[in-house]
């Protein structure tokens, strides 16, 4: 088994490879966009409620899924710039 990598937190540690901290930022990274792309469409979805109903009032769901996705974002922004900052070092 020479030459194997992973990365599956239950391989013995001497088939695991270490990762970077650049490794790690990258990996947020990817979170972050994902993040950022559930809050757009928790956005577009508020925009379409908005709409529909004819006035400037977002619906409870509405309200939520915004308020959750933004939560998610803040979160994956938070979790970056922490390990880019650890990768920059």
């Amino acid at each position: 088994m020479v030459g194997h990598v992973c990365f599956y937190r239950k391989c013995p540690s001497h088939f695991r490879a270490e990762r970077s901290q650049k490794d790690y930022a990258i990996e947020f990274g990817e979170y972050l966009a994902k993040s950022a792309e559930f809050m757009l469409k928790a956005h577009e979805c508020a925009v379409r409620s908005e709409a529909l109903l004819g006035d400037c009032e977002l619906t409870h769901d509405a309200y939520e899924c915004l308020g959750e996705a933004r939560n998610h974002l803040e979160s994956a922004i938070y979790e970056f710039r922490k390990r880019a900052a650890k990768a920059e070092k």
